[in-house]
């Protein structure tokens, strides 16, 4: 199941000629997943053979507010309330590797695209940097990321 927030988001045309069946093929959702109530993220780990990972920060526990948002934390903090209100397995950098490392692919010189946010947080620049991604692309803001 697809929420109108990830078909909106997947819709821009951001994904350089891909098209939906493609990607929903990767973002591995289904009816026990939902949107964030903050945002939809979704990013797309291209690996140095042109293999592409989606990932997206899908919530296991459904909330109409963001308990982030309810609580006033600005943007980038507060994400230890993703997990244990939300139950958020992953953010959408961090699902894109476990993908490719699940397809038995390698992350090692990778490039991430990121959609749906205006900056990656200190965890998922750990997490790409120690997967050996080696550059980061925030498509909103275009901010860009070197590890």
């Amino acid at each position: 199941m697809y929420t109108n927030d990830v078909i909106k988001l997947l819709n821009k045309e951001q994904f350089y000629g891909y098209t939906f069946e493609q990607i929903a093929q990767h973002v591995q959702l289904n009816n026990s997943m939902h949107a964030c109530a903050a945002q939809t993220v979704v990013a797309k780990l291209v690996t140095t053979t042109g293999n592409v990972y989606y990932g997206s920060n899908m919530c296991v526990v459904k909330h109409d507010t963001c308990p982030r948002r309810t609580a006033n934390m600005p943007s980038g903090t507060g994400y230890d309330l993703c997990a244990s209100m939300c139950n958020q397995p992953y953010h959408g950098e961090t699902s894109a590797i476990n993908e490719c490392v699940n397809a038995n692919d390698t992350t090692v010189g990778g490039t991430m695209y990121v959609y749906g946010h205006t900056v990656c947080c200190s965890n998922c620049q750990s997490s790409m940097k120690e997967a050996g991604i080696t550059k980061a692309i925030v498509v909103d803001s275009g901010k860009e990321y070197l590890f």
